[in-house]
């Protein structure tokens, strides 16, 4: 049964893939209003199961028929297809599905993000709350355009920045890079906080695209950069030498006068 109450769905979604299709909206809506508030245990097809915080169980026969209620035989959607769409959206970081024979425990990515800790579960919402929510939303309002905005989650900041859509392929791409530093001994936060780190040097160069970002990813695997502190660290002594080349220069001919730089010459 689905829990009471309410979440936090951001104005950011209308530029997420699941805004151009109504019945995919309204299957990623359904998966926040089944998560799992505080955690639960309870019975699915004869087995117990725990859920924690952000996690609902299902099965596809039961998705579908919940996601189907009340709705006309000819506006129905099968299960195949709602499969399908879940699988899209863990495939873009958007869910995380554990599968057994009997049932499937999904994880919203960044639940908290919808229903922060803490946060009232009352369907009423009193006057002296809106007025503060629509006093943030002016404030928001006034923030100029062009700041960078600040978030752990690469595909948030993705879509927050400039970047565009998440497609398909560069959701799959984006995943593989997370893992691909976390089997180098990052943890799952810290592999995100890369992944963010690189976007946001790509924003800040101007170069709002994924290659130009994934360029930079390639450049601190090569270079065994599999941390923060290890990429913070090269950053500070390219940054010196860079400072130290400037000083030196001043008694010397300036050689790069006439050449042209391209995004290569400026790993950083």
């Amino acid at each position: 049964m689905a829990e009471k109450g309410w979440i936090a769905v951001q104005r950011k979604i209308q530029t997420s893939f699941v805004w151009t299709n109504p019945f995919v909206l309204k299957l990623w809506l359904l998966c926040l209003f089944k998560a799992s508030h505080n955690g639960n245990r309870f019975l699915f097809n004869g087995t117990e199961v725990r859920v924690d915080r952000g996690q609902f169980v299902t099965g596809r026969v039961a998705l579908a028929k919940e996601y189907n209620e009340g709705v006309t035989s000819g506006q129905q959607v099968s299960p195949t297809s709602l499969n399908r769409w879940l699988n899209k959206f863990r495939k873009l970081g958007m869910l995380d599905i554990k599968s057994t024979t009997k049932y499937s425990v999904v994880t919203v990515i960044n639940y908290d993000l919808y229903q922060p800790s803490g946060q009232q579960v009352d369907s009423s919402w009193s006057s002296s709350e809106h007025q503060v929510d629509t006093i943030k939303n002016a404030n928001n309002a006034k923030k100029d355009k062009n700041t960078t905005t600040t978030t752990t989650d690469p595909f948030d900041f993705y879509q927050q920045n400039g970047f565009g859509m998440i497609s398909g392929f560069i959701g799959e791409d984006m995943n593989g890079w997370l893992d691909d530093f976390k089997q180098a001994g990052a943890s799952a936060q810290e592999a995100s906080a890369i992944i963010v780190k690189s976007l946001q040097i790509a924003v800040e160069r101007g170069k709002t695209n994924w290659g130009y970002a994934k360029a930079i990813l390639k450049d601190w695997d090569q270079h065994g950069l599999h941390s923060i502190e290890a990429i913070d660290a090269a950053q500070a002594k390219h940054n010196a030498n860079r400072q130290s080349r400037k000083s030196s220069s001043k008694s010397s001919p300036d050689v790069y006068r006439n050449h042209n730089f391209t995004d290569e010459d400026a790993k950083w």
